[in-house]
């Protein structure tokens, strides 16, 4: 709801469910689009009493040093000005690590040194698999292939779903099949012999 008080707008938001979304991410005054930020950034939670006592729970998810007021109405309660100061949690062994040449090695007589990365039970725990494998060298596949097609015939090779245009037996070449295959999206740079002659054969 929105009231005037003042000649200024005052906003009043009720939230009745999903409390637990809202306190992670608390609502933030912003500058206006014409960048007039002469708005007011306080923000404040109220709760209604029950037999006569007020119950209050709140959740800081940041440290740091935060000043606690607490009002009736408008009126500052007596002595209910507070300083908080809110620090990390205490550490938990799940979430922290240790990393260094000073756990795995040393020499005598002389300094060794590791890292310990220390985290409370909020802070996520971080992971990490190392794998390794053996390097072999590259080789490159070579198929052998015999043409059964009769003279003026015409075919097709497939390599992983990409077919090349028609090769038609006695008229085109090797360099032209070479051309055609070294297009296909699925294949490189070729290189092609054969027994025969230049110009593909019934029987090569």
């Amino acid at each position: 709801s929105r009231s005037d008080v003042n000649g200024n707008y005052q906003w009043r938001i009720i939230f009745l469910d999903h409390l637990e979304l809202w306190s992670l991410h608390p609502l933030s005054v912003m500058p206006g689009s014409d960048g007039f930020s002469s708005v007011s950034d306080n923000m404040s939670v109220s709760k209604q009493p029950s037999a006569g006592i007020y119950p209050i729970q709140y959740t800081l998810w940041e440290k740091g040093i935060y000043e606690l007021s607490i009002f009736s109405g408008t009126t500052l309660v007596s002595g209910s000005s507070y300083t908080v100061e809110v620090a990390n949690g205490s550490p938990q062994a799940s979430s922290s690590s240790a990393l260094g040449k000073g756990l795995e090695e040393g020499v005598a007589g002389e300094e060794s040194s590791f890292e310990v990365r220390v985290r409370d039970s909020r802070q996520s725990e971080i992971q990490s698999i190392k794998t390794s494998a053996a390097s072999i060298d590259f080789i490159n596949e070579i198929q052998r292939l015999q043409v059964l097609s009769n003279l003026g015939d015409t075919f097709q090779i497939e390599f992983r779903g990409q077919r090349t245009s028609n090769i038609e037996v006695g008229v085109s070449t090797l360099a032209e099949i070479d051309d055609a295959l070294e297009t296909l999206y699925s294949i490189g740079q070729v290189s092609l012999s054969s027994e025969g002659s230049t110009v593909i054969q019934n029987g090569d």
